[in-house]
């Protein structure tokens, strides 16, 4: 073949997928189809994945995440699962085009999640943008927009990483770009059929470079991060303090951890940076959600650690050893108490058989920095997160459709963790490393108000982040705390220290059904609370009990459980059976009286707490509380021990909120960190001195051109690049390509034919459920993806 005629080839198949893709368009029926949203989108693709979507998935509000996709609201929920479908364009567009001469594969497809990686593979990974290619300098990009070189052109200096990662050495890269939008509600793809294209050798930044070997050695020496500087002149310059260390996990903070933090900020759409543990479809494992693109980082696991540290304020027990160390946080804090032993201080007996969940949170809200006017200097402030709990739900009915209220002793306890934070911290690293991922964040909140356009932060989505991997369901966080009364009046607080006993319940779910009930009565006790009824009305079920008992004795606690409520049913059965049994010990209550006392105190555990100031105006409570009181007065005293048990059972769920709307950004030439920054950084030096700050970069090492740099016009593309100039000797240095408008080719008049093929196969390997799947061309519009019947 004559050169000439191989460059018509090679036109005639750059051309071929938007011909093909308006001409499977133009063959179509038009009946069924929805009414675009604009008149252009009357020749877009539709690709469905509506059944693809999992029934059973619960997102991070716990709602399903086939009902929260239809809220607006909900997006940087359903994110997470939703964006990754982006996966099924490139088939589409074989479907309509043809299959591709040597087959593409996802880049990020490179870098398994938890593996050593640039910090720009998670953002593939979430699905928003979706980049392929075939190892021989073809490479497809599909981003979120309506007009793909504008889109291009939006999202280059994140594109600009994949797409150098693509090229084959010593070849130029053909690069072919489609616009798409991914409508949640529709649970559809919405795919521009007409591409862009171009061909380039590199892909330079857009703007001054970081000195990323620079900045990494600041990182080695291991100060703590304390400020920043934006410049033309310098760059991007950090200070830090060389008396304070900074870690997270045990590890100095480094280069990749600001990368993380900075692309939490820049590059997590909806999903802001959050940390948390969710509701699971198996209620006895919580799932831990990540936001921000925090999944598998040291910051994500840092502070997932410090949120399960959380539950030893509440509870006293160690979250990974489930110890009780109750004592030895006394010795650090000695007004230390658990939730519980604050209760059994300050409520009446009869308010204290309950059960409860509560959710914790850690809010940023006083952290932040203290920026000066111009935006070009900022210093690090406060970076304590603030506690706060609340009270999910009783697992009983509300009065007047209220949320029952928080115990007065879980507020206080976390009144306690802010003011004595810091003492805490002296015995629990998991606090000090919750202020490390927070004075990162803050930094990069800052970074976000500004975005200097001059200045290429991208930069750091090639930093490589270390190989982490951080759970996606943990074991669900269940505790009881059990205490026998000395009487009918509140204990005081050396009895409650002495003698309250917290246990770990988790690993009652995997005890054999006959260990954990006994008997029939308790299992038809569990019975009644599955059905929602009374605790009086459990004899109606003694017969199923009888019938079901030799059939799952055997099996284990966690077989029966398939719901919350199942689980709820199970602490209430916990609680009552404990009751029963040590008051049956202590005080020797009769046989005839053990089951209405155990019912009595379920009762109570499901019904609304007291008011604040111990109130109540439900009739059935006061009853029920009556009754109580007299079995303590009939049982307590008189020679026979100790008196009646107590048990609070309690599930533990919260999480993290770093948010960088949260993070405060103070403006003032006055502040006090940002005057002190002011004179530090006069005198810091690249590496430490005696009693000076550090810096990165500056006159002594940087070699950052002094020449501002060009901003991006927002009239001229930025692609396709030339080839950056030649590097100066020693340091690595880029040279910003002027912006060029080399345009896009011109798609062709609009043929008749029909798509290459009406169905494809989805290996499970490329798909985010990975399982197989069948693409088939419909009549209305639509290429439908479906699962592979097994």
């Amino acid at each position: 073949m004559t050169r000439g005629r191989l460059r018509a080839a090679n036109r005639t198949r750059r051309y071929a997928t938007g011909v093909a893709l308006l001409a499977m368009l133009a063959a179509l029926p038009a009946a069924g189809a929805s009414p675009p949203r604009r008149s252009a989108e009357s020749t877009w693709v539709r690709i469905s994945y509506r059944d693809l979507i999992d029934p059973d998935v619960i997102t991070h509000s716990g709602s399903k995440l086939v009902d929260a996709r239809l809220r607006k609201a909900s997006r940087g929920e359903v994110q997470p699962y939703l964006d990754p479908y982006s996966s099924l364009l490139g088939y589409a567009v074989q479907m309509i085009a043809g299959s591709d001469p040597i087959p593409q594969t996802s880049l990020v497809a490179r870098y398994p999640a938890g593996s050593a990686q640039p910090a720009w593979a998670a953002i593939l990974r979430e699905g928003k943008y979706f980049v392929s290619a075939d190892g021989q300098g073809r490479a497809r990009v599909f981003v979120p927009g309506d007009n793909p070189r504008q889109a291009y052109r939006r999202a280059f200096s994140l594109l600009r990483h994949p797409l150098t990662a693509a090229i084959k050495p010593g070849a130029p890269l053909a690069v072919e770009v489609f616009a798409y939008r991914n409508d949640f509600a529709a649970a559809e793809l919405l795919l521009n059929p007409v591409p862009h294209r171009f061909t380039a050798a590199s892909f330079p930044p857009q703007g001054r470079a970081l000195d990323l070997a620079d900045l990494e050695a600041f990182f080695r020496q291991g100060g703590q991060l304390e400020g920043a500087e934006l410049s033309p002149d310098a760059g991007l310059v950090l200070f830090a303090s060389p008396e304070r260390r900074q870690k997270l996990g045990g590890e100095s903070v480094s280069l990749a951890d600001l990368a993380v933090a900075y692309r939490a900020v820049f590059h997590a759409g909806d999903a802001e940076a959050f940390v948390s543990l969710d509701r699971n479809a198996d209620p006895t494992l919580a799932t831990v959600n990540f936001g921000g693109l925090l999944e598998d980082t040291r910051i994500g696991k840092a502070v997932l650690a410090s949120d399960v540290r959380f539950k030893t304020i509440c509870s006293g027990l160690d979250p990974v050893t489930h110890e009780d160390i109750r004592e030895k946080t006394r010795g650090a804090v000695p007004g230390f108490m658990s939730n519980s032993e604050r209760q059994f201080i300050t409520n009446s007996p009869a308010d204290l058989a309950q059960w409860v969940i509560a959710r914790y949170w850690y809010y940023p809200d006083s952290c932040g920095v203290e920026s000066d006017e111009d935006d070009g200097l900022a210093a690090i402030t406060k970076t304590q997160l603030t506690a706060d709990v609340e009270r999910v739900d009783s697992g009983a009915g509300t009065t007047r459709g209220k949320r029952p209220a928080l115990p007065t002793a879980f507020r206080e306890n976390i009144r306690d963790l802010n003011q004595n934070y810091a003492r805490y911290a002296e015995i629990f690293p998991e606090f000090h490393d919750l202020s490390s991922a927070a004075r990162l964040m803050a930094l990069a909140a800052w970074f976000g108000r500004v975005r200097p356009a001059w200045l290429d932060l991208d930069g750091l989505l090639a930093v490589t982040l270390p190989p982490v991997s951080t759970p996606r369901a943990i074991p669900q966080l269940l505790s009881a705390d059990i205490l026998q009364l000395p009487g009918n009046e509140p204990p005081d607080r050396g009895y409650v220290l002495r003698n309250t006993r917290v246990q770990y319940l988790t690993p009652e779910f995997d005890r054999k059904v006959s260990e954990f009930f006994g008997d029939a009565r308790h299992l038809a006790l569990f019975l009644a609370f599955k059905a929602g009824k009374e605790p009086a009305r459990s004899s109606e079920f003694k017969l199923e009990a009888e019938r079901l008992l030799p059939t799952v004795q055997d099996k284990r606690v966690r077989d029966l459980l398939r719901s919350t409520d199942d689980l709820h049913a199970f602490l209430r059965t916990f609680a009552a059976k404990t009751i029963g049994e040590l008051s049956s010990a202590s005080s020797r209550v009769a046989a005839s009286d053990l089951a209405r006392l155990e019912a009595v105190v379920a009762e109570l555990a499901a019904l609304p707490p007291n008011a604040a100031d111990g109130r109540s105006d439900d009739p059935r409570r006061l009853a029920l509380e009556q009754e109580l009181q007299g079995f303590m007065r009939l049982y307590h005293g008189q020679g026979r021990g100790l008196g009646l048990a107590t048990v609070v059972t309690t599930q533990y769920t919260g999480g993290v909120s770093l948010s960088p709307r949260l993070f405060s950004v103070k403006k003032s030439a006055a502040r006090p960190a940002l005057e002190k920054l002011k004179v530090a950084s006069r005198s810091a030096r690249s590496t430490g001195g005696s009693g000076g700050w550090i810096r990165s970069g500056g006159a002594a090492s940087s070699n950052i051109s002094r020449a501002p740099a060009r901003p991006l016009s927002s009239k001229t593309p930025p692609v396709p690049l030339r080839p950056a100039a030649a590097p100066h000797a020693g340091r690595p240095s880029f040279q910003p390509t002027p912006p060029g408008d080399v345009p896009g080719e011109a798609a062709p008049a609009l043929p008749s034919a029909t798509p290459a093929m009406s169905s494809i196969a989805v290996p499970g390997s490329a798909t985010p459920a990975g399982s197989p799947l069948v693409g088939r061309l419909g009549g209305d519009r639509r290429i439908v993806f479906t699962r592979v019947p097994r």
